[in-house]
């Protein structure tokens, strides 16, 4: 919703201008909505976004923005030459059950990790013990891991050095057992700057 894009907005680091923005699980486009403020006129501003009504929607939003109708674990509109300023999201927390439905729009659980580990061997600008640590988590990560999982993993393979990435996620999340590899990428290849815990809101 837009006051979650708000606060995560105003939580960025102050004063940066991002000449390129990534939201690859775009939905309707609130998170893109809500840093055009922080991006000069001629930024480089993407979603992704599988579902395609939900895509439509967010291009009539955004119409300064490219709204992509993609799987961004197969998408070649995501690959950059360095990376992107800044990937901001909310990632789908769609449990595991759920990801083996043939019908559903969603691409299943052995599909996303094939996927995932192809794309992270086309990324131009990772070098060996990035691309090694990332495709090793892509690798093991657990098969009862909801898809929030490789979105991360996704997500910080995207962010340029010296980028940054802004997740909304649930506090029970990071208290499960898979979240623990996504944990360690954190602290093994980023600077956590803050973690806003919203104590009384419930937004689902």
């Amino acid at each position: 919703g837009d006051k979650v894009a708000a606060l995560l907005s105003l939580l960025l680091p102050q004063g940066l201008k991002y000449g390129s923005i990534i939201d690859p699980m775009a939905g309707e486009g609130d998170l893109l909505n809500a840093v055009t403020s922080k991006a000069p006129k001629n930024v480089h501003m993407l979603g992704a976004e599988i579902d395609e009504p939900v895509a439509t929607t967010c291009q009539k939003r955004l119409p300064q923005a490219d709204i992509i109708c993609e799987d961004a674990f197969q998408s070649k509109a995501v690959i950059t030459e360095k990376g992107w300023d800044l990937v901001i999201t909310n990632p789908p927390y769609v449990r595991y059950q759920l990801q083996n439905d043939d019908n559903s729009v969603m691409p299943t659980g052995s599909a996303i990790r094939n996927n995932l580990f192809a794309l992270l061997n086309k990324l131009p600008y990772l070098d060996t013990e990035e691309k090694q640590l990332l495709l090793q988590i892509t690798q093991n990560y657990s098969g009862l891991s909801d898809m929030a999982v490789p979105s991360w993993i996704l997500c910080a393979s995207l962010v340029k050095t010296g980028g940054i990435l802004a997740m909304v996620v649930p506090e029970t999340w990071l208290n499960r057992e898979y979240a623990k590899p996504i944990q360690y990428l954190l602290l093994k290849s980023f600077d956590v700057l803050t973690i806003a815990r919203d104590v009384n809101a419930c937004w689902f």
